[in-house]
């Protein structure tokens, strides 16, 4: 499905705690290959072969995605990789509303 609604101009979004579970699942692996748009957070040392496999991306890009910190990452877009630094300073306003820390968010109240 995820093919046939790119190719009649559909916007598909999907989201995975793991991309090692892509990396196993044929269909999965398809549907990454699939999206023309990726943002890729913080992956785990077991997702980090997933991470070169399916991106085929450098050591560099992939230090970017290995140990991240809240807010940094890479985003894909076509054939371009570029790495980003979208950190928060934690007393803005921003951070406040953005804030998907639910550790912090307890803390707080």
């Amino acid at each position: 499905m995820w093919s046939e609604v790119r190719k009649r101009g559909g916007i598909c979004t999907g989201m995975s705690q793991n991309l090692i579970d892509a990396q196993r699942n044929r269909s999965t692996k398809t549907m990454v290959s699939n999206s023309e748009f990726m943002l890729l957070l913080d992956q785990g040392t077991m997702d980090k072969e997933a991470v070169e496999d399916l991106f085929d991306i450098s050591s560099e890009q992939l230090a970017c995605v290995n140990g991240a910190e809240p807010g940094m990452g890479l985003i894909r877009f076509g054939d371009k990789i570029v790495p980003f630094d979208n950190t928060m300073e934690k007393d803005s306003s921003l951070y406040q509303l953005f804030n998907t820390n639910f550790h912090e968010m307890v803390n707080k109240k």
